[in-house]
């Protein structure tokens, strides 16, 4: 195994994540990976949790608490 890691980027269409989010210890990875799905979204999307939630691994219920954490902060409504 190569000790250099690539990672493929895309040029455009992308995302820019607020480094106030990213950063804050009180947000767990989940909830910020859950932002930054719904923040890619164009502004007219409709969203429906069950769309939402084929976008990860985690059960419902994780993805239910890490966006609870997301409205508790204010971060969506």
């Amino acid at each position: 195994m190569s000790s250099q890691i690539t990672i493929k980027k895309q040029r455009l269409p992308f995302t820019q994540i607020p480094n106030e989010l990213l950063c804050n210890p009180e947000i767990s990875g989940l909830a910020k990976a859950i932002w930054c799905v719904l923040y890619s979204k164009p502004d007219e999307w409709t969203f429906y949790w069950g769309e939402i939630e084929k976008n990860f691994k985690e059960g419902r219920d994780a993805i239910r608490k890490a966006a609870k954490q997301l409205e508790d902060l204010g971060y969506i409504q």
